[in-house]
């Protein structure tokens, strides 16, 4: 059996990065979490926290309340009280709140479990860290907080069922505040042992509360160590930074004896999806998506060729101080390493760039439409799809964008307007049998509503929402929308249908049911940790009337 270190831990991709939010074609639009970086640093886990730590700054972040002084002890019970000596008198000032990020992050996972986990995460924390007069690490540091937890409470949560011998009750404040500590002291090891546990004492009410809180994170802050093997697998995980935890006590399942109940609880993943790809990839393979899906890819670019070179692209991100600028896996794109929202970068103000991941580049490629052709994009929003169209089709001949959703379409419109393009209509308010009317058209793209399961890594929340019964479901409206799609193109034309779902109820089966027409290429993309999503494309030509 091999064991590997705690999930999400890929060499160019940590926890928090900020790639696309554009994810397969359905995601939000562009300004992924700007989430500062962490894992596997070599400065390690006390040699220098994020400058918003509580024990590298004298104030908080954005409320100007005192702090303890840079470089000292937080005091021993968690920051229940801090003593100030006046006139000779020792006296217990108020406890002082948590800095913006953690109280942030508390506040929106408590909303989010709340909501049985069906609020959409980005929309949110996009909204938070926009409105908020902070330093840009702090949002960071809270984009980092909220996704971490979401991608790893069960394992946090496991490890909170070992300390707490007598539970905790819910999915309440005191869990968030658990988790929140937890997921700095395993996973962000720049923050300090001492800050992460302080700040989440902060976080509940009530001196209970805060008692319990501090226990559970000195157990688990006393049980990290530098160095070391895993020799012990229900008990010890490795950490970011060369780290090791020893807990006292076994908090993990049997590997040996219940290996998929161990890979669910130690990826953080809902057990029907591992057993459901552990029965069609294998163990190692199933691995190797589920670190996928803990690990958030890079922030790839798309340059608009009918704005920009590569080369000025390229010159114009150095000037804006971004680096590890490299060519991307596909002609005219980029990848970074960038730390901050892509909607603030001035080459993407231009209509110089879009976010898309490469995997989601794949669609249109396929698709392969030319300058003067007729093209429906039958799911058109967000607009990555239908804009890649327009740049590759140099502008000339009409592309018609329309989606199942219409109140989507307006980010289509924001998306053309930004990147100046003519060629695309955006039909707002038409219905899809007059679109249809419309035609025929000579490529036609079906980028249809799916469980996203290949791109888990951009929207952590998604696994959380996903049940059995999606893939009786869903298969039902893509075979709808795949039908609908077909009766609008041309004799001699092309239909691609497209997902960014790893399942084949959603790929292949739907594929397979359009009758009359032959299959040119199936084609999956697996996720790749910390290079890529995973995305589902087909092309479909229709047979020809026999004679």
């Amino acid at each position: 059996m091999r064991f590997q270190r705690a999930p999400g831990q890929a060499p160019h991709s940590p926890w928090g990065a900020a790639p696309s939010l554009a994810g397969g074609g359905k995601g939000s639009p562009p300004g992924d979490d700007p989430g500062g970086r962490q894992g596997g640093s070599a400065r390690g886990r006390r040699g220098g926290g994020l400058p918003c730590d509580p024990a590298e700054t004298g104030r908080e972040e954005g409320d100007g309340s005192r702090r303890v002084r840079p470089g000292s002890q937080a005091p021993r019970g968690g920051g229940l009280f801090l003593e100030r000596k006046e006139r000779g008198k020792v006296s217990k000032s108020k406890p002082q709140a948590a800095s913006w990020a953690r109280r942030e992050a508390h506040r929106v996972l408590c909303a989010w479990s709340g909501n049985e986990r069906r609020t959409q995460l980005r929309p949110l924390l996009q909204r938070t860290a926009d409105r908020a007069a902070v330093h840009q690490r702090e949002k960071g540091l809270f984009w980092q907080i909220v996704l971490g937890v979401v991608r790893s409470f069960r394992l946090l949560d496991a490890l909170i069922k070992a300390s707490a011998k007598k539970g905790i009750p819910g999915p309440g404040a005191l869990r968030q505040a658990l988790r929140i500590g937890l997921y700095q002291l395993l996973y962000l090891d720049r923050v300090p042992a001492r800050a992460a546990v302080d700040q989440s004492v902060r976080l509940v009410e009530g001196r209970k509360a805060k008692a319990l809180v501090n226990a559970i994170l000195r157990r688990a802050a006393d049980s990290i160590t530098e160095g070391g093997e895993v020799e012990d697998p229900l008990s010890q995980v490795a950490l970011p930074g060369g780290r090791l935890l020893s807990f006292s006590e076994p908090f993990l399942p049997d590997p040996e004896k219940r290996k998929l109940a161990y890979l669910a609880v130690f990826y953080s993943y809902p057990d029907f999806l591992v057993r459901k790809w552990t029965a069609r990839w294998g163990e190692e393979r199933t691995r190797e998506l589920l670190e996928a899906g803990n690990t958030t890819p890079p922030l790839n670019l798309r340059v608009n060729p009918l704005r920009a070179t590569p080369e000025e692209v390229a010159e114009a991100l150095g000037r804006e101080g971004v680096e590890g600028i490299r060519e991307g896996a596909r002609p005219g794109t980029f990848q970074v390493d960038f730390t901050g929202n892509p909607a603030r970068l001035e080459v993407l103000k231009k209509g110089w760039v879009t976010v898309q991941d490469q995997a989601a580049m794949r669609a249109v490629e396929v698709l392969d439409p030319k300058p003067g052709q007729r093209v429906l994009d039958l799911c058109a929003a967000p607009g990555g799809k239908t804009t890649q169209a327009a740049e590759l089709m140099g502008d000339r001949g009409e592309i018609v964008a329309w989606d199942i959703e219409p109140r989507r379409l307006e980010r289509v419109a924001r998306a053309v307007e930004r990147l100046g393009l003519t060629s695309v209509k955006v039909a707002r308010g038409a219905s899809l049998e007059e679109i249809l009317a419309r035609g025929p058209y000579d490529r036609v793209l079906a980028d249809v509503p799916c469980t996203s399961t290949g791109v888990l890594a951009r929207r952590p929340e998604g696994r959380w929402k996903l049940k059995a019964q999606d893939y009786k479901k869903l298969p039902a409206l893509q075979r709808e929308i795949l039908a609908q799609a077909a009766r609008a193109v041309a004799p001699g034309g092309v239909l691609v249908y497209s997902t960014c779902s790893l399942e084949e109820e959603e790929n292949e089966r739907v594929v397979e049911t359009l009758e009359g027409w032959e299959i040119m290429l199936m084609e999956t993309t697996l996720p790749q940790a910390g290079v890529r999503d995973g995305s589902f494309v087909a092309r479909l030509e229709k047979k020809e009337e026999p004679s």
